[in-house]
């Protein structure tokens, strides 16, 4: 029973001491967006999972399925996304900058001020997705999906979309905006 008792005090004091010194330590509330920088989140299931405001820069989410999450405001800048499930999710003002979302589903995410600049789109479903105010400049849209699109005010400047698949409503926004191979666009109604 004294051998119990003893060890029974000795993990309450060390747990003593442990929250002692915590109490010490200045907390930084922003600490866990710091954490999650550069993580390894492969085949993670984070559906509908609050990400608002998170620095991911250079994170790897490969395989992961995010259908549903709020990645409003997060730093995806580098990050590899590759065959990510994002349908449904919102990443309004996101920087995904030189992210690789190859493979990816956005149907019917929200990417409203998103910037997407020199990312890899190649074979992203983006079907139904909401672009506004986006910015896809010197991004690779490679049989990219753009399908029933909703798209307003988008930088497609040197953006590549060989081989993408783009509503015909959006010609004459596609013809003004300085992207690259147009002439191999599908185009559908």
């Amino acid at each position: 029973m004294k051998k119990h008792t003893a060890a029974l005090f000795r993990m309450f004091l060390m747990l003593f001491l442990f929250c002692a010194g915590c109490s010490s330590v200045p907390y930084d509330r922003d600490d866990y967006k710091k954490a999650m920088r550069g993580s390894d989140l492969k085949g993670a299931d984070l559906s509908g999972a609050d990400l608002r405001g998170r620095d991911l820069r250079s994170a790897n989410l490969t395989g992961s399925s995010m259908r549903g999450a709020d990645l409003s405001g997060s730093n995806l800048r580098e990050a590899f996304l590759v065959r990510v499930d994002l349908t449904g999710s919102r990443l309004n003002n996101a920087n995904l900058e030189g992210a690789d979302l190859s493979g990816s589903k956005l149907g019917k995410a929200d990417l409203t001020g998103a910037n997407l600049s020199n990312a890899n789109l190649s074979g992203v479903d983006l079907r139904g997705a909401r672009l506004f105010n986006t910015d896809l400049s010197d991004s690779f849209l490679y049989r990219a999906d753009l399908s029933n699109t909703e798209i307003k005010d988008v930088r497609l400047k040197n953006a590549n979309l060989g081989g993408a698949i783009i509503s015909k409503k959006w010609k004459g926004l596609i013809e003004r905006s300085g992207a690259l191979n147009y002439s191999a666009i599908v185009w559908v109604e």
